[in-house]
């Protein structure tokens, strides 16, 4: 099987949310599911007796899963989110069954249950999703702990409508609206990394063309901007035409306000006052 095609079975199974582990570490319940998860294994379920160096390939196959990345979070409000490295980009509902032990994935009218364990591994919560369909095991690992306020999550789907790749050409002012869902994205992730006291601040799963500076927004050149984001408009011509907006913008306008030090508030006051302006008619 291809690995487009793998991938996209893969994510038809088991993007349906999770819930919360209960009393037992690991027994599944509906709260400490919330949250985001990454993917960090992925194995066979059944024993074969290939050769070992179809084995490798099996397995290769598998890591190359785990490199390029997939990021789902589950929030309380039912619905969930999944974002790839590659880009893809899905989201729906999801609900956990503590009696049969699943998760029951809703998209676009079709529901999958999907069998889903828990097990705490070097002291880190992580489940695991079992595909029968393609006899594997999806392992994920807890990634980010559920906002106080879920709707600020960066990964929220409300936040994330600059994914959805239109259907026809849009107008100047609908490519504005989608670079200001796209800027309010990152300044959740800034805010979050706040509330979670992360370490380390990661856009992995959100480059487009916003350069992020210790204490500055620059542009990224053009010719660097990520494939993935200019695949999330109906064509080209219409990235190019996003990307010459907030070029203009930004050499003709300026934030004067004074920076305190901290450099992730400091480039959240600055993205504010750029999203503002989208919504003010100002590119």
């Amino acid at each position: 099987m291809q690995y487009r095609l793998l991938l996209f079975f893969i994510i038809t199974v088991f993007i349906w949310g999770c819930n919360d582990f209960g009393n037992n570490d690991k027994d599944i319940s509906t709260k400490n599911l919330t949250g985001s998860w990454r993917l960090f294994d992925l194995e066979n379920i059944a024993a074969t007796n290939t050769q070992h160096a179809e084995k490798l390939l099996s397995e290769a196959d598998n890591s190359e899963m785990v490199k390029q990345g997939l990021i789902l979070s589950f929030f309380k409000d039912g619905s969930f989110t999944q974002v790839e490295g590659s880009g893809y980009y899905r989201t729906g509902k999801w609900k956990y069954s503590s009696k049969e032990k699943t998760i029951n994935f809703t998209d676009s009218g079709t529901t999958t249950a999907i069998k889903v364990t828990g097990e705490i591994i070097n002291k880190r919560l992580t489940i695991s999703l079992e595909s029968t369909l393609l006899q594997k095991n999806l392992k994920f690992a807890r990634d980010a702990e559920p906002l106080k306020e879920f709707d600020e999550d960066p990964f929220y789907f409300k936040n994330n409508t600059w994914r959805i790749r239109p259907t026809q050409s849009e107008t100047h002012d609908q490519l504005v609206k989608r670079l200001g869902n796209y800027f309010r994205h990152l300044l959740y992730i800034l805010k979050s990394s706040k509330e979670r006291k992360q370490d380390i601040v990661s856009f992995e799963f959100s480059q487009g063309l916003v350069r992020i500076y210790n204490g500055g927004i620059g542009i990224i050149p053009y010719g660097s901007v990520s494939k993935n984001w200019i695949d999330t408009f109906y064509d080209e011509a219409n990235a190019r035409e996003a990307y010459l907006a907030f070029q203009k913008y930004l050499v003709t306008n300026s934030y004067r306000g004074a920076a305190i030090g901290d450099w992730i508030q400091d480039d959240y006051n600055i993205l504010l006052s750029i999203y503002g302006d989208t919504q003010k008619d100002k590119f």
